[in-house]
């Protein structure tokens, strides 16, 4: 009797902790759809044409003067024909005037270059280059991004939201962020230097400042590639910025995982082709009439998982 009453205890025991390990693992589980309403109501979600517009900002107006930095060429704005260095027989020899020269006027072809791109870039947004280089006048109190501000609660958010994202994709695994260099547009509205033109950011500090132009940070999830097309890539290139391909009309974040350069370059697909029941009998009478089935093909679309709006520094002088 003594026995029975002691092991009726312990199961009680072992039950009560089975139970309370139960409860706590469940009480602490994420909330995907919160988590997921939080990222999308947040200041900080961008969508895939604004973070392709970051991109390509910093792509066409910032790549090409890094590379002449790194080469030891040094760049200048001027789109001024240079004057030609007059011989000096005490300084320079022929062949190094030659090529000081000749580096003039590769600085007058790359300046002209960044001209041109300023021009096509407004000419599609506002017709009026004129009005581009205006705007790039008069700043010479401008202060370049020294660093990108981000604060712990937003990180906390966004990491709660990589991890939805994982619920929803079981057969994803999200890996990482990616911290993308970006840039933003020389438009008027990104010239936030009026105090009422401060953009709100609730409890983080108020975004303002001179950002026309502004090197800029926007972050994106990444996933692992293993696929026979990834073999002959590095490890580390096998981490890849993506977006969520799904179909039309359903869950916008349960779908494929698609590097998200390829729908910037247009070569993701936009469709597929999905095999449908063609007769509702077949499906649920299998016994009476052989399955039929047939293909149809499906419009995809695309969904942003990026991340940008936090505080480039220094917008303002930093004492």
């Amino acid at each position: 009797m003594k026995a029975k009453t002691i092991n009726f205890a312990l199961l009680t025991i072992c039950v009560l902790l089975l139970g309370y390990i139960f409860i706590c693992k469940c009480g602490n589980k994420l909330d995907a759809d919160k988590a997921i309403a939080t990222y999308e109501n947040s200041f900080h979600a961008i969508s895939i044409a604004e973070s392709k517009e970051l991109y390509t900002n910093y792509a066409n107006r910032f790549l090409e003067p890094i590379r002449n930095i790194q080469k030891g060429v040094p760049c200048m704005v001027d789109d001024v024909d240079p004057e030609p260095i007059e011989k000096d027989s005490k300084v320079l020899d022929e062949k190094e005037l030659h090529e000081l020269n000749q580096a003039k006027l590769n600085k007058k072809s790359f300046n002209t270059g960044i001209a041109n791109n300023l021009k096509s870039e407004n000419l599609k947004k506002k017709g009026n280059f004129k009005s581009v280089e205006a705007k790039l006048d008069n700043r010479e109190d401008y202060n370049p991004t020294e660093y990108v501000w981000v604060s712990l609660a937003w990180l906390e958010e966004y990491l709660n939201f990589a991890k939805a994202l994982e619920q929803k994709n079981p057969l994803n695994d999200i890996t990482g962020i990616a911290i993308n260099f970006g840039a933003y547009g020389l438009e008027e509205d990104n010239n936030i230097h009026l105090k009422e033109n401060e953009k709100f950011r609730g409890n983080e500090p108020a975004k303002s400042g001179d950002h026309r132009g502004r090197l800029t940070n926007f972050l994106t999830l990444t996933y692992y590639d293993d696929s026979n097309d990834s073999i002959a890539r590095d490890e580390i290139e096998k981490h890849i910025p993506f977006s969520i391909q799904h179909e039309a009309g359903e869950d916008p974040y349960v779908g494929t995982f698609v590097p998200l350069r390829s729908v910037y370059n247009n070569t993701a697909s936009n469709s597929k082709w999905k095999v449908e029941n063609e007769n509702q009998l077949a499906t649920v009478l299998p016994l009476l009439k052989p399955k039929a089935t047939k293909k149809k093909r499906v419009m995809m679309e695309h969904t942003s998982v990026s991340a940008n709006e936090f505080n480039d520094m220094p917008p303002k002088k930093i004492q």
